[in-house]
């Protein structure tokens, strides 16, 4: 993940860019295989210098969520939590004012 100033990218600057990796603690196989992954994420959002990610499980329909620093470095991560979903976490929203998150989410074409 690269962490960088929005005024640098609308300056189209990259001297300032920061790296920030991570990898799932519970991931072991690496293969990839469409619409089966269990560790496919797209849901991202801030709040408090955290990164929190929403996986999107094409099998279960369990997003987990996972929270680690926005300083850069090497994180391992492990869920702090998991729910079911009838449908898969696609996008979600954060609203400093209320403190609330919004989900977006679509039905697995595939069924």
């Amino acid at each position: 993940m690269y962490k960088l100033l929005k005024t640098d990218l609308l300056e189209q600057l990259i001297a300032n860019v920061e790296i920030i990796n991570f990898s799932y603690a519970d991931q072991t196989n690496y293969t990839y295989s469409t619409n089966t992954t269990l560790y496919d994420a797209e849901a991202l959002i801030v709040v408090q210098n955290n990164l929190y990610i929403f996986s999107k499980n094409w099998e279960t329909k369990i997003s987990k969520i996972y929270k680690f620093s926005t300083t850069p470095g090497t994180y391992t991560l492990t869920s702090i939590g998991e729910h079911y979903f009838d449908v898969l976490i696609t996008g979600v929203s954060y609203d400093p004012n209320t403190n609330e998150i919004s989900l977006i989410a679509y039905s697995n074409p595939t069924d």
